[in-house]
């Protein structure tokens, strides 16, 4: 039929983007592919994991490389070797998560991964899933912070706390000076213990052991 009312023209898109995200639905919940996003997780896990421990140790020749001043420079040039144990790509993303990001902590990234690797592959919960996100990025931030409080001053250790943490730390100075700073920190951890694993911050008073004590 060579013309078709304004309703069939309608129709037919509309059907077929229907079509297309129904097909799209059925290719996620797949259990093939779930697998498949799974190992990937676990692949990029053990790649951070190992890439980070490695720059650990190698990140004085690898930040020094001559000619690689971005990540497309470094991975394009043939000619530049990284020392990391995973490579250019293991020295760039080492560099990014480590040094411009969170430091030390950045090894959490790769523990999530696993940890959600594990639950797509092997439908493992090895530890609850939204309490460990909690935790887990509480735990990023806080420590980049503190740890950038604590190395305020010393570029050599920007390895531990990342960019982030000492600009974090140093803003944090500029509001509340140092005395300030270190008050929130500690106010924020003990809170944070207080908040996601419900710890005493006093003894019970006289009032409630009485009460548990007739209850009894």
């Amino acid at each position: 039929m060579l013309f078709r009312s304004k309703k069939e023209r309608k129709k037919r898109p509309n059907s077929s983007w229907k079509t297309r995200f129904d097909t799209l639905l059925f290719y996620l919940n797949d259990e093939r592919t779930q697998k498949v996003f799974g190992l990937f997780l676990l692949f990029s896990s053990l790649f951070l994991t190992i890439s980070f421990t490695s720059n650990l140790f190698t990140w004085q020749e690898d930040q020094n490389i001559p000619g690689a001043e971005n990540f497309w420079q470094l991975i394009s040039n043939g000619q530049i070797q990284a020392s990391n144990w995973m490579g250019k790509i293991g020295a760039a993303t080492a560099m990014q998560f480590q040094f411009q990001w969170f430091g030390f902590s950045s090894f959490a990234f790769p523990f999530l991964l696993f940890i959600f690797a594990v639950k797509i592959i092997w439908d493992k919960t090895l530890l609850p899933i939204g309490r460990t996100l909690r935790i887990t990025f509480f735990s990023v931030v806080w420590l980049s912070t503190f740890t950038g409080f604590i190395f305020s001053g010393k570029s050599d250790w920007l390895i531990l706390a990342g960019q982030y943490g000492f600009q974090m730390s140093d803003s944090l100075k500029n509001l509340t000076g140092f005395a300030g700073t270190a008050a929130l920190l500690l106010f924020s951890f003990v809170g944070f213990l207080a908040a996601a694993f419900n710890i005493p911050l006093g003894p019970k008073s006289s009032q409630n052991e009485s009460l548990n004590n007739e209850d009894q």
